[in-house]
């Protein structure tokens, strides 16, 4: 297998957004590209969503969507923003990788807790206003790569990795996702998008990601074997 490092970074750069389905594959192509160690990335902020001053806001959507969808959008609004917003302070011209963009949060997770009735219309226009003020326009290129996964296999792989908040996470809400995330990329979206088959193994996935971020940039040369961490 070929690994790579990266050569000096270039100014405007751009940000590379890790998109995809629940258990899509792409937690652990954006662990692989962290344990590389050429150029910053950051994990979706699951943790933060655990533990809300002791509270696990994460496992009480999922358990009562009726009444933690709203609020929970928020904070994964917030949360994602602010994760960005100091990548990009700290990283103001270098290639930057993300897992999960706010839009992402809007587009897909917003939108389908709306298409399920669990989030009115008047809180989608704030989500809006949200996303907006958590997530400005910014002048250097955007790029999403996305894990696309047939919603069978994600289930299959939500259910073999066992996260205690996913136990009532259905086939069905994985496909609502899945077409979600589909009309936002696929015919919406106006920032390219690099579609990577999440049925790949986690080996051909990350070969697959740097080939493209290769193109990107420019900066990518072959380096040190590198053992990639194994999906979970």
């Amino acid at each position: 297998m070929v690994h790579y490092f990266m050569k000096q970074h270039r100014s405007m750069a751009p940000i590379i957004y890790l998109e995809g389905n629940i258990a899509a594959g792409k937690s652990t192509l954006a662990a692989n590209l962290k344990r590389l160690e050429l150029f910053p990335v950051l994990d979706e902020p699951v943790k933060d969503w655990q533990d809300v001053e002791g509270h696990n806001l994460l496992e009480l959507l999922y358990t009562d969507r009726a009444t933690w969808s709203y609020p929970f959008q928020v904070l994964a609004l917030a949360t994602l923003g602010r994760r960005q917003t100091n990548l990009l302070a700290n990283h103001p011209e270098g290639l930057t990788v993300l897992e999960r963009s706010p839009q992402c949060s809007l587009r897909v997770f917003a939108q389908g807790l709306a298409e399920m009735s669990a989030i009115g219309q008047e809180h989608m226009a704030i989500l809006r206003i949200l996303r907006d003020a958590v997530a400005p326009p910014t002048q250097r290129p955007i790029h999403y790569i996305y894990v696309r996964t047939p919603p069978a296999i994600a289930y299959q792989r939500l259910n073999r990795r066992g996260r205690t908040e996913e136990a009532g996470v259905t086939i069905e809400y994985l496909t609502l996702l899945h077409d979600l995330t589909d009309t936002w990329l696929l015919r919406e979206e106006t920032n390219p998008v690099h579609v990577l088959d999440g049925t790949l193994t986690p080996e051909q996935l990350l070969a697959a990601a740097l080939d493209i971020i290769q193109n990107l940039r420019g900066d990518v040369v072959p380096a040190q074997e590198s053992q990639p961490i194994r999906e979970e």
